[in-house]
């Protein structure tokens, strides 16, 4: 009778007890300040302080008509596209031409190159960047993987 009765209570503890109850207590140390400068002009939590400008906007246009669905986010502080994603599809077709990148954008660049297709896309797309592929010329790669069995990058 005593046993049931505790694990009954101890049942009832654990499934009706808030798993996020220690979750609301303030920070025991106080909160590191924050050094970013742009913080202050565009805090985090606000929308983009930088709209996009009517470049940035047909760019985007152009790239949502020729991939239905895809969706930019925009850094906070910059405006510039964090992420460029479609959901439902790829950015581009077999080999990195079609869809959002003609053939023509990728065949101008060198078939050698690894990492053509971004930087056509950059090239491409350079109006809604405010930058084309040059910037990667001096960029560092931390990590390059593909995958043995169909050759993907990332």
């Amino acid at each position: 009778m005593k046993i049931r009765f505790l694990i009954v209570a101890g049942i009832g503890l654990v499934a009706f007890h808030p798993p996020g109850a220690w979750a609301i207590l303030p920070p025991e140390r106080p909160v590191l300040p924050n050094f970013d400068k742009r913080a202050a002009v565009a805090p985090a939590t606000a929308s983009p302080s930088f709209a996009p400008s009517a470049d940035q906007q047909q760019a985007a246009a152009v790239l949502q008509s020729r991939v239905p669905g895809v969706q930019i986010l925009r850094d906070n502080i910059l405006g510039t596209p964090r992420l460029i994603s479609a959901p439902r599809d790829f950015l581009t077709g077999p080999g990195g031409k079609g869809k959002a990148l003609p053939a023509a954008q990728v065949d101008a660049l060198p078939a050698a190159d690894s990492h053509r297709v971004i930087k056509a896309f950059l090239n491409e797309h350079s109006a809604l960047f405010g930058h084309n592929a040059d910037v990667l010329t001096t960029a560092r790669v931390k990590r390059d993987y593909v995958t043995a069995h169909n050759g993907l990058h990332t």
